[in-house]
């Protein structure tokens, strides 16, 4: 009889009555809408498939959406569209909010108001009546980690914590340490760039999931309306999507974005770690709203990550380095693989990422190149390519001649001698 009753009702989904019948409880929702008419009107229909913008934001409320601006570009499969956060705050006036800021922290080494400039974020706010704070200038306040396996303390912008509600808008993308990006990932972007650091040092899956334990978005609006597929999460290929999700907790939503892209949930590290933590939701207790699973799910290409077949002729140590510096490295792999000439590799062993001295590698015979600003403390061992990342443009002649051949790049190398960094 209970049975019947869920069936009869249209907010209960199939996926909530086999849930019923495998046993778990469905405590659980995501939404996914299709973008058909405009943006604006999928943005809220799957915001009121969850309880409506009212149920998120109250009246006089200081609201902190948090998009992702992971490049300095205006390519639409890059960073989260302006159309979409604009959309959100529409809504947040709607509801009463007294304040709206749209915050970001970019990653280490993306000029943050740039990003705002060129991705249109910051023309789309102002014309909403929006604010634009760039994160990294805010003061930082130390937040404790009580449950974190890895992180103890973090350091999160002063404003995100002084907020009524934080808004998460990522972006639908694959990502060549994560496999996606999406809700869980694009909250580091409320860290400082040592926290960012620390991260990566520690051992990112497990402080990911730390992470989320502490700064908890209210909700979280996915930009899947151009998604990326391949070399994510900045170097990947457009997938138009046409879609919007929408859910109050961002495990939920990631469980749900990673069946959407065609991947095993268990494949995404992150994903993997929260669930054997007793964090994240199984598929099964996961009410889906809207457009069912498969009806809009597509297979991703996977990033591809894969160096054994360049380790035959270049060595390759970068086990904590971030998806921008794994990103570029692979790209630079893939254009001397193409030219046919891997074989002008063979005389480096190529170091990225944070490092103690004692973990590089010494090989009579090899030059050490030290790729990126991590590695900079140790830039007397050996070539050291800065950047954060690297320039694609200054790597490759660089790995090329076996030095140092840009003058922009020779002056940052002189003023970090005259600084003594």
């Amino acid at each position: 009889m209970l049975l019947f009753r869920l069936a009869r009702n249209k907010l209960f989904s199939m996926i909530s009555i086999m849930s019923y019948l495998r046993g778990f409880s469905v405590s659980y929702r995501v939404s996914i809408t299709r973008v058909d008419v405009s943006i604006d009107l999928a943005v809220e229909r799957a915001i009121e498939l969850i309880g409506g913008i009212t149920k998120f934001v109250k009246k006089g409320d200081t609201v902190l959406i948090k998009p992702n601006l992971t490049r300095v570009t205006s390519e639409p499969h890059v960073c989260t569209s302006p159309d979409v956060v604009r959309a959100v705050i529409r809504l947040c006036w709607r509801a009463g909010a007294s304040r709206v800021i749209i915050g970001e922290s970019s990653p280490v080494g993306v000029d943050t108001e740039k990003a705002f400039e060129v991705t249109g974020m910051k023309k789309g706010a102002e014309e909403e009546g929006a604010e634009v704070l760039n994160l990294k200038k805010c003061p930082q306040v130390i937040v404790e980690v009580p449950s974190g396996r890895m992180l103890k303390r973090i350091e999160v912008a002063k404003p995100v914590l002084e907020a009524d509600t934080l808004i998460n808008v990522p972006k639908l993308k694959t990502h060549c340490t994560c496999l996606i990006t999406c809700a869980m990932k694009n909250i580091k972007g409320v860290l400082s760039d040592a926290s960012k650091r620390e991260l990566h040092r520690l051992g990112l899956y497990e402080a990911l999931v730390d992470l989320v334990t502490v700064v908890k978005p209210k909700l979280n609006v996915v930009d899947g309306v151009i998604a990326m597929e391949g070399l994510g999460p900045v170097d990947g290929d457009p997938v138009e999507m046409g879609i919007v999700m929408a859910g109050d907790d961002p495990l939920a939503v990631d469980v749900v974005a990673a069946q959407v892209m065609g991947f095993r949930v268990e494949d995404v590290p992150p994903l993997r770690v929260a669930i054997e933590r007793g964090l994240a939701p199984k598929l099964e207790q996961i009410e889906v709203l809207g457009e069912p699973i498969e009806r809009v799910r597509r297979s991703f290409k996977r990033p591809e990550v894969d160096l054994e077949k360049y380790l035959k002729c270049v060595e390759i140590y970068m086990p904590r380095a971030c998806s921008g510096c794994v990103g570029t490295i692979m790209n630079v792999l893939k254009i001397f693989e193409k030219s046919g000439e891997l074989e002008l590799l063979r005389k480096y062993i190529i170091i990225a990422g944070p490092i103690e001295e004692s973990e590089i590698p010494r090989v009579a015979g090899k030059q050490l190149i030290l790729f990126g600003n991590c590695t900079a403390r140790y830039r007397e061992l050996g070539l050291f390519i800065p950047g954060c990342p690297p320039r694609i443009g200054l790597t490759v002649p660089t790995l090329e001649r076996g030095c140092i051949t840009d003058v922009e790049e020779e002056r940052y190398l002189r003023r970090l001698k005259k600084n003594g960094e």
